[in-house]
């Protein structure tokens, strides 16, 4: 709680926060992630109601939390249906459909610096309190119903033995404690937990590497996908294996190179589907779906001849048909294909992306989103036929100008096409040249997607820009020549797509082709760098968790299996392309500023790359900026943190691809004295001026008063919380909120109001009459800072030098 800097009492009286329905707002980075995101559905069986994960952003404890939803198929509403102050995920429903099951992390952990582990819970179907059934002293990693639904089956870590804890506990204490590098200490374990009597019975203690399993129909056998270590490095050596669940043994079913996993038995128990790569030595290859018998025999991969990747897949209830997601260039789209005649069809198609899919007896569910919507539920015939929206998560949306985002294809350098998504203004003006930002995407085995909730992009284009998001050679999505063409050549034909992608949208006539930055994190970090050492095209550039040194990335990151598949070897057995393809080696012609941003804790490209990225411009005498997040790993998860990236982000655009005129991403900067006319409103920097104290209280550094003045028509509601919504930006791009309100008295000198909820509200009024209001802010700045942008929520920024 803010306190009153002064020994007097004064009542501020203000209204709630308040707009009127009619007004659209502009979207932020908030309002992006303020929208429910869905995840994990869970069809029941009698095909009338789906669980769900709906994922919020928690702004105070900067964390998402996730809960259960339920959605009702014939009243076609969702509701909130199993939720603590902690998180709950992956509902799976009982066979019978009489209860639901859910992990949870509710409870105190024996630790409580720590989290408490994830553990199974049960509620009844039809609603009541939810019962606590595992009590797994690792937590538990996934679990499944048994087919006669008296029994849940629970992957674990194996536990410490009694005199493991008591050394374990000994060697802490003394700070003797340390960590033996690839070291194995805990091997997967599947547990039995019995509902009726409410006991637990370790079922097989298995290896390091299981993931995911599933039972056979009979309930007499598991099949589980294992790498053997439980390293990430070993992602390419997921085999099969099949448990008997009388005889307590294990054997293989696959023994081909490369990666299985997500296996299915088939209804009938005499097959097993499964997602694998087309070309076996390369984990960045076409995914296909696979079938094999239970016994090992008649492996088959049945999309041989599909040429887009496989995402999901579910069959049928009568075994006849699998179902699955694939991805068709910037959509992810439904098929079906038919094990008696092996024919692919489609099921749903179309412009959306689709995800989550879940089949029934006779109807299907699945998430699913476009271009001007998030991700909903959606049921239809297993036909894909007579398609329901089920839910209406985020009804705000319609609150919201929507920046208008579409797919374009050119040609590139060499003649391929190449497509991509163009995000413009929604208010883009005729006959304006735009700034334009190019966001490169990460993998390279991965792509942009025609949603939404593309928070880079959309935020992009509320703030001012052109986004372009181009799916360069080495994408997934379009086949698998397509997608393995970065072998050996990275920063090659990539680049070449995203250079003539460029140009491509330059000819359309609305960008400017002197104000272009360039964005990207993981691999896209990679491609900014690469490209502002190649080109000094781009007027600023944001290196986000990328690699720099290809050499430093292979000692250094958790998987340097995908430098050698890259590259084709190690360093040692062959330095030249390690070389040749690390922007490290080019470092010396960059001359485009450049912001980085990292995790502090990201272990796939690890902050050594951009630490090195940064001590070489520095020591080059170039503009550059290195920003670091604590406890973040591979991009950025904590909301408050991502709120941070993407101002900063547009800031450093701002700053840097403005025009002669002033002008910061197609708005322009006002200065004191200004009237800024702005949606039927007008704002005023009256004056500014140094403080040295109120009433006594001194700053830290020096107060800087802003009086300024709003005024405009009374024809909609208007309100502007002053500890949210005012806030300065320095050139360090760091952001200063008021310290408080300068208040008069009469029989003292002016004094300094602070509180957590100042805010002035503005009514709709009958008679639309005009209302004028001028108020007095004041930030607690550093003695050195002589300048900083003033940011008034709905309104431009305004140049403030003193």
């Amino acid at each position: 709680m803010r306190k009153v800097l002064l020994p007097l009492l004064i009542l501020f009286i203000l209204s709630s926060f308040s707009y009127s329905s009619s007004e659209k707002k502009v979207l932020t980075v908030k309002d992006m992630l303020g929208f429910k995101r869905i995840s994990q559905l869970s069809f029941s069986p009698s095909d009338t109601r789906v669980a769900f994960v709906v994922r919020e952003s928690d702004f105070e404890k900067s964390k998402y939390s996730r809960d259960i939803w339920m959605a009702d198929m014939d009243k076609k509403e969702a509701f909130k249906y199993a939720f603590s102050s902690e998180n709950e995920s992956f509902p799976l429903w009982s066979p019978d459909g009489k209860n639901l099951a859910f992990l949870s992390n509710r409870g105190k952990a024996e630790d409580e610096e720590k989290e408490a582990k994830n553990q199974v819970w049960i509620i009844p179907a039809n609603g009541g309190e939810a019962e606590k059934l595992t009590l797994a002293e690792e937590g538990v990693l996934t679990y499944k119903w048994m087919p006669d639904g008296e029994e849940i089956v629970c992957l674990t870590l194996e536990s410490l033995s009694p005199s493991q804890k008591k050394k374990k506990k000994m060697d802490e204490e003394k700070k003797s404690d340390i960590t033996i590098v690839d070291q194995k200490e805990k091997r997967k374990e599947f547990w039995g937990i019995n509902l009726k009597e409410k006991k637990s019975q370790k079922i097989f203690v298995g290896d390091y590497g299981i993931s995911e399993f599933d039972i056979s129909p009979t309930g007499q056998k598991i099949v589980y996908s294992t790498n053997y270590t439980g390293e990430e490095n070993d992602y390419t050596k997921f085999d099969l294996w099949v448990l008997d669940l009388n005889k307590k043994k294990a054997s293989q079913l696959t023994f081909r190179d490369g990666s299985e996993e997500n296996p299915l038995w088939s209804p009938d128990g005499e097959k097993i589907a499964f997602i694998a790569p087309f070309d076996s030595t390369l984990s960045f290859s076409q995914t296909d779906l696979w079938i094999v018998d239970s016994d090992g025999k008649g492996l088959s991969n049945l999309t041989l001849d599909f040429d887009r990747c496989v995402d999901e897949i579910e069959w049928s209830k009568d075994g006849k048909n699998i179902y699955f997601v694939a991805e068709e260039g910037t959509n992810n789209l439904i098929y079906s294909i038919s094990l008696r005649d092996k024919k692919i069809k489609p099921v749903i198609s179309g412009k959306r992306c689709c995800y989550d899919l879940k089949v029934g007896k006779k109807k299907m569910v699945f998430a699913s989103a476009d271009s001007v919507s998030t991700f909903d539920i959606y049921s239809s015939n297993l036909r894909g036929k007579n398609i329901t929206k089920l839910t209406d998560l985020n009804p705000q949306l319609k609150d919201f100008y929507i920046n208008p985002q579409e797919v374009i294809s050119w040609k590139s350098q060499d003649d391929w096409d190449i497509e991509g998504i163009l995000f413009k203004p929604y208010n883009l003006s005729k006959g304006v040249k735009y700034p334009m930002i190019v966001f490169a995407h990460g993998g390279p085995f991965g792509r942009v997607e025609n949603y939404f909730l593309s928070r880079h992009l959309q935020v992009l284009a509320s703030a001012g820009y052109v986004a372009f998001a181009p799916n360069f050679r080495g994408s997934s999505g379009y086949g698998n020549e397509f997608g393995v063409m970065l072998k050996g050549d990275l920063g090659g034909v990539d680049f070449k797509d995203v250079m003539s992608g460029i140009d491509y949208v330059i000819s359309l006539g609305f960008v400017d082709p002197e104000r272009i930055g360039i964005v990207g994190g993981s691999y896209g970090g990679y491609v900014v760098n690469w490209a502002i050492t190649q080109t000094d095209r781009f007027g600023a550039a944001v290196s986000e968790f990328g690699v720099f040194d290809l050499r430093s990335d292979y000692g250094n990151t958790y998987i340097p299996r995908w430098d050698i598949e890259y590259l084709g070897s190690h360093y040692w057995e062959d330095p030249e392309p390690y070389k040749k393809f690390s922007p490290s080696s080019y470092v010396q012609n960059v001359k485009t500023p450049v912001l980085i941003l990292h995790g502090d804790e990201d272990p796939n490209c690890f902050i050594s790359s951009s630490q090195e990225l940064y001590r070489a411009l520095k020591d080059l005498n170039q503009t550059v900026q290195f920003v670091r997040y604590p406890r973040e790993e591979h991009g950025f998860s904590e909301p408050n943190h991502i709120v941070d990236e993407e101002e900063r982000v547009i800031f450093w655009f701002d700053r840097y691809l403005k025009d002669e005129e002033g002008k910061f991403s197609g708005k322009e900067v006002f200065k004191i004295g200004e009237d800024i006319k702005w949606e039927g409103k007008v704002l005023r920097v009256e004056n500014i001026k140094i403080v040295d104290s109120y009433s006594g209280v001194k700053p830290k550094g020096k107060f800087l008063e802003v009086e300024f003045r709003i005024s405009g028509k009374r024809d909609k509601d208007f309100s502007l919380n002053f500890y949210e919504e005012i806030y300065l930006l320095t050139e360090n791009y760091e952001r200063m909120l008021i310290s408080g309100i300068p208040q008069g008295a009469s029989e003292v000198k002016e004094v300094l109001l602070t509180g957590d909820a100042l805010t002035v509200s503005i009514k709709k009024s009958q008679d639309q009459g005009y209302f004028q209001n001028t108020h007095k802010v004041t930030f607690d700045v550093d003695k050195e800072l002589h300048s900083a942008e003033l940011f008034i929520a709905g309104f431009p920024e305004i140049r403030l030098e003193f």
